[in-house]
């Protein structure tokens, strides 16, 4: 089978840098810089809405999560923004307007 452990190990060791790892490992999102920061490549989880999607012990982990900035602090996999990558989101793009980035 597909060790998907090794594929997140060599993935975070290898391509997501420091300030990458937060959100990927709270919920697989993140983004890049290119063109001294004139070109934002952003990549999102959807995997969390697939109909097939299960959630799993880390899922418990992210629910009581507490330390996420968000306003009511809540992560849960029925909210809106699970795992606050919409909020994220709002957050990178307001940035990159601001600096005049595309996105």
């Amino acid at each position: 089978g597909y060790n998907t452990d090794s594929f997140a190990n060599t993935l975070q060791t290898s391509v997501l840098k420091p300030t990458d790892q937060h959100t990927f490992l709270k919920g697989g999102y993140y983004y890049r810089s290119f063109h001294n920061g004139g070109l934002l490549i952003l990549s999102l989880n959807t995997v969390i809405y697939s109909p097939f999607y299960e959630s799993s012990s880390d899922d418990k982990i992210h629910e009581n999560n507490t330390n996420d900035n968000r306003p009511d602090n809540s992560d849960k996999m029925h909210d809106d923004d699970p795992r606050g990558q919409f909020t994220w989101l709002k957050i990178i793009l307001s940035e990159a307007r601001r600096n005049q980035s595309r996105a």
